[in-house]
């Protein structure tokens, strides 16, 4: 199968394409743009017909680098250029370091992180449990007769 990349990098490890270039730490997103050639802006430009009549209602993307037009949209569609995109990358980071910087409490193996927007715990556990397909379907009245509904709440982090 061929790889269908105009420009890109990574991180440590070669993709199995082997295109790309390698860095050995992830890049800020401003540095990352350049690495994947990214580092152009879209700019709208209006559509017109081969007898240069207006389309209207449309626009089309265009690379400010090369002036290859990327698409055609509707003139309601709001172009967010990549350094936009991708800014959210060095929020993540800067929130990664605080919470390691922050990271005070050790109990056995139990951990946790917290700074003012998220708090994070986790902690290694075991559990023995019942092969319930197999007892469902060797023992079906036992299985019944045990049956019961359980409640648990799942650990998410999101950012504020």
């Amino acid at each position: 199968m061929a790889a269908n990349v105009e420009s890109m990098f990574y991180v440590r490890e070669t993709p199995w394409h082997g295109l790309g270039t390698r860095v050995k730490e992830a890049p800020s997103s401003k540095d990352a743009l350049v690495y994947a050639g990214l580092d152009w802006k879209v700019i709208q430009e209006p559509v017109y017909t081969d007898s240069q009549e207006l389309i209207e209602g449309y626009k089309a993307n265009v690379r400010d680098s090369d002036r290859r037009v990327l698409g055609v949209v509707t003139d309601r569609y709001k172009v967010i250029q990549n350094e936009e995109a991708f800014a959210f990358t060095d929020r993540m980071e800067t929130e990664k370091k605080q919470i390691e910087q922050k990271l005070k409490i050790y109990l056995g193996d139990a951990e946790i992180a917290e700074n003012e927007k998220f708090m994070v715990s986790w902690k290694s556990v075991s559990s023995n449990r019942i092969d319930t397909e197999k007892l469902k379907t060797e023992e079906p009245e036992t299985y019944k007769k045990y049956l019961k509904s359980t409640q648990y709440r799942r650990l998410s982090v999101q950012a504020a």
